[in-house]
């Protein structure tokens, strides 16, 4: 018999070593900062570091760790909940305003009225700005996105956040961790116990924040989920800390419809718009105006305008032509034009005006001045069909 035939057994690896657990409940407040001080620098130096939030324990990395994160807690990126999904962790709502400039006035509006608070957010970006913005954040294409949107963590509930504020560079992800029977960690055992089985329990420098803080345990709310769409409207996708009715009252919306004397289709989409959004349900409040690029102050609504209406089942504008000023287009959040010549007229005006043409297609609403009433009627129409669509943009 050879006698390597007789060599002992391989002996079994030793246990991983246990993830240490920081008390926050234990230490002053300076011992606090210092270990808020110390997540960050494990942040910024590529580790991550796991802690409370309101929906239980995550984990939290740099973007460039959250890739590797997201595969190693085993987080399914087909994962429906968007609560369970990972999310940019943004410190405030003016690191997310300058991220996303695109973010329309009403938007912008909400966001600063409801911060900080408890908020998920899933923004709609255009393809090259998205693309653009995860490479600012270190971010792989599709850890905290699908492609058209970015999810979003906006809030102030604990450790984390906190550590997100302490950040040179806001870049960081939060995953959801949940254990092996796929529900959320809600103690420091279970979240070390979920690190471990993932691989990363052992990752040198990885600590591990105890829910017991003296401001008090993990908060009870969930967060609210926002759709945020590129045409700038508001959506609330599920009622959390903030209920609907309250959100779209913070909201306050304002159009402008545009044309070229305010005669005839600009009063026609105000009226029409008008009479749409009285048949909603109660929510956001919202102003109608129309102006003309060409318009003299005060002449009437044509009376074929009119009587198109009425057939419709709208009352016409109670007012005259008024002249678009700047002063008029600062009051819209957002401004639709009948024709893409209005819309370059809008521009040169203000460079800034958040202007599209009615049709999101970008065809034209034609002039049907000195047209019979069947135009006008026609005309009318079409413009009731393409406005309840961008109601519906705004408003879902």
């Amino acid at each position: 018999m050879h006698p390597s035939d007789h060599s002992p057994p391989t002996p079994p690896p030793p246990p991983p070593t246990p993830t240490p657990i920081v008390r926050l409940a234990d230490l002053d407040a300076a011992g606090r900062l210092e270990a808020h001080a110390r997540a960050a620098h494990a942040i910024e130096a590529g580790r991550f570091i796991v802690g409370p939030t309101e929906l239980g324990y995550a984990a939290m990395a740099s973007g460039a760790a959250g890739g590797n994160l997201r595969l190693a807690a085993g987080i399914a990126p087909t994962q429906s909940d968007p609560l369970r999904l990972p999310a940019w962790l943004c410190p405030d709502v003016e690191h997310l305003l300058g991220a996303v400039p695109s973010l329309g006035g009403v938007q912008r509006r909400v966001l600063r009225r409801l911060s900080p608070g408890l908020l998920l957010l899933r923004v709609g970006i255009e393809p090259e700005r998205l693309a653009a913005l995860l490479a600012e954040l270190d971010m792989p294409a599709g850890l905290v996105d699908d492609g058209r949107f970015l999810r979003v963590r906006l809030g102030d509930s604990g450790v984390l956040d906190r550590v997100a504020h302490l950040l040179r560079r806001s870049h960081a992800v939060l995953v959801p961790l949940v254990d092996a029977a796929g529900r959320t960690c809600g103690d420091a055992q279970s979240a070390a116990a979920a690190m471990t089985a993932a691989g990363s329990g052992s990752t040198p420098g990885l600590e591990l924040f105890d829910a017991g803080e003296p401001s008090g345990s993990v908060v009870r709310h969930l967060p609210t989920v926002l759709d945020l769409n590129a045409a700038g409207g508001v959506h609330v996708a599920v009622e959390g800390a903030y209920q609907r009715r309250f959100i779209l009252s913070q909201a306050g919306l304002t159009i402008l419809f545009v044309c070229t004397g305010n005669t005839c289709r600009s009063p026609m989409a105000e009226a029409i718009a008008t009479g749409l959004l009285a048949q909603r349900e109660a929510g956001m409040p919202v102003k109608v105006l129309s102006a003309g690029v060409s318009a003299s102050s005060g002449a009437p609504t044509t009376p074929e305008a009119v009587d198109a209406l009425e057939e419709l089942g709208y009352p016409p504008p109670r007012h005259g032509s008024r002249p678009l000023t700047r002063q008029v287009l600062e009051q819209a959040d957002v401004v639709y034009a009948m024709t893409r010549a209005h819309a370059q007229s809008i521009l040169a005006m203000d460079p800034s005006a958040r202007v599209q043409t009615l049709d999101p297609e970008g065809h034209d609403v034609p002039d049907p001045i000195g047209a019979p009433p069947g135009v006008y009627m026609q005309t009318a129409r079409r413009l009731q069909d393409l406005i309840a669509s961008r109601l519906k943009e705004l408003h879902p």
